[in-house]
């Protein structure tokens, strides 16, 4: 079977590549906007279900045969507030200044799909606490651009962040955007996805 990374991410693509997990990437034209749920992991479960059954459908509908989706969501939570992607310098600064010398949580779906009928889901939590970091580090990082296209405004790998990373509690990669371990799980449960073309 052939596994299809359901995400526009470089950041996932990357992180399957250094596992060394084939696959093939589409971009689903699934509209995240129209989601709405109670709290942060809901919210990216949904996002997920409907990234991987909306490029299943579209997979299936252009006549590809004997595949699995791999669909996935990250959000932001902190004190029960849901941080998504920053759309603007103001709200990505508003963002950071909230998340500066406290724990958050970093939630992160995976929802799998196969042509033949099967699937499997799981949520992922890391908690993530950071140094206190004052207004010039926000404001470089803003200029940077590396905010924009994650939620919480941050990327844990970025150089710029790292010294202000206090700890982290749970799989790192799950904070980039697609928590390896249990990916490999999920492949390794279903042996016929293991079936690479």
């Amino acid at each position: 079977m052939t596994l299809i990374l359901a995400s526009a991410s470089p950041r996932r693509s990357e992180l399957l590549e250094s596992a060394g997990i084939p696959f093939e990437k589409y971009t689903p034209s699934a509209d995240e906007s129209s989601v709405t749920a109670a709290n942060a992991k809901e919210l990216c479960l949904k996002r997920a279900e409907l990234k991987a059954e909306c490029a299943l459908e579209e997979c299936t509908a252009a006549g590809k045969t004997d595949f699995v989706v791999l669909g996935a969501d990250t959000v932001v939570e902190k004190d029960g507030r849901v941080y998504g992607k920053p759309k603007d310098e103001r709200e990505a600064r508003e963002m950071l200044r909230s998340l500066s010398n406290a724990e958050h949580f970093v939630y992160t779906a995976v929802v799998m799909l196969a042509s033949d009928g099967t699937g499997s889901k799981t949520v992922q939590r890391t908690g993530v606490t950071f140094k206190e970091y004052d207004e010039k580090l926000i404001e470089k990082y803003i200029a940077s651009r590396l905010c924009f296209g994650k939620a919480g405004a941050y990327g844990i790998q970025d150089e710029q962040l790292q010294s202000f990373v206090l700890k982290t509690d749970g799989e790192r990669d799950n904070v980039i955007g697609l928590p390896l371990n249990a990916v490999r799980r999920m492949l390794e449960e279903k042996e016929q996805w293991l079936l690479w073309k």
